[in-house]
């Protein structure tokens, strides 16, 4: 099932392709996976805390072990839970930025992490709600070039997920002295 983007990288910022509006994320009052599947059906008092007029747009944070607790072992419960619940968000207009984290394995793992968000992002494939994933910094900070793993990272999620946007950490990309290189691609920067 293909998904019509809704949303787009410019200049490095979010916008929303019909409204042509630039659309603001609060990374910083990101929200728990946990907590998110707690308010499932009732996202009014969410949306209401999210500044704008326009598409109203959350991050949600998704912890690696949630997806994969053992090695290469799915939670296909936590899965179809957390599927439901974006569906629930999409019939309230209510949109999500993934932000997976790992923790300090990441840059070991990285192969591995990506393969779980592929899977994740395969298992909600058919939530409009989602916006795109956030690229985590441990990623982020070793450069979007190819062959590092944040180029791998979206080229693994983008495959058939064409329509999801990619964010990253400012300061993370920074740190891999790419910045300027960054800066072109569609990718939105906080």
């Amino acid at each position: 099932m293909k998904i019509e983007a809704k949303f787009e990288a410019k200049n490095n910022k979010l916008y929303g392709i019909f409204s042509g509006q630039e659309i603001s994320v609060d990374f910083n009052s990101a929200m728990p996976v946990a907590d998110f599947c707690k308010v499932a059906g009732d996202f009014s008092a969410i949306k209401e805390k999210i500044p704008g007029s326009a598409e109203k747009v959350m991050a949600v944070v998704l912890p690696w072990e949630k997806v994969e607790p053992e090695p290469e072992a799915y939670d296909e419960s936590f899965l179809a839970e957390f599927r439901e619940v974006l569906k629930q968000a999409e019939e309230t207009e209510l949109f999500v930025v993934i932000l997976p984290c790992a923790g300090e394995i990441l840059a070991e793992k990285a192969e591995e992490f990506t393969a779980a968000m592929k899977h994740t992002a395969r298992r909600i494939k058919d939530c409009s709600s989602v916006v795109g994933f956030a690229v985590p910094d441990a990623l982020a900070s070793l450069g979007f070039c190819e062959g590092q793993s944040a180029e791998f990272f979206v080229e693994e999620l983008s495959c058939k997920h064409a329509h999801y946007v990619y964010f990253a950490k400012k300061a993370a990309v920074e740190k891999s002295g790419l910045l300027s290189e960054a800066l072109q691609l569609p990718l939105v920067l906080y």
